[in-house]
């Protein structure tokens, strides 16, 4: 019920002939929560009731131990995922989007989330 009401409020905001031309382009979400929430089973919903496809991100293609590789391969999978229409689904996006590297206490993983 919250996708289908996010679904369409988010339509009808692009759809305002005021406010939609303000409004970015495409959906954004942060699903967070320990394991077994169904951050992964919302984000299938999502993209069926969306009729679009969901493309899981796998971060060991993204990340690069080379200068400017790992933002050059987002960029790439971003455009491909605009121009197939896809929902991309980072699982466990802290590794990607955080300058931490280790989570030894529950204030580096409420950070970790924060910043993914």
């Amino acid at each position: 019920q919250d996708i289908e009401y996010w679904l369409t409020y988010s339509n009808q905001l692009r759809e305002h002939p005021e406010l939609g031309k303000r409004a970015a382009k495409g959906y954004k979400a942060l699903f967070y929560g320990p394991p077994g929430t169904g951050k992964t089973l919302t984000a299938s919903l999502l993209g069926k009731s969306a009729d679009r496809p969901v493309f899981l991100v796998d971060l060991s293609m993204i990340v690069s131990k080379y200068i400017g590789e790992t933002e050059k391969n987002l960029a790439n999978i971003f455009k491909k995922a605009e121009d197939k229409g896809w929902i991309l689904f980072f699982d466990e996006a802290d590794a990607l989007f955080s300058k931490r590297t280790e989570n030894e206490s529950s204030n580096d993983r409420y950070a970790n989330q924060e910043v993914a």
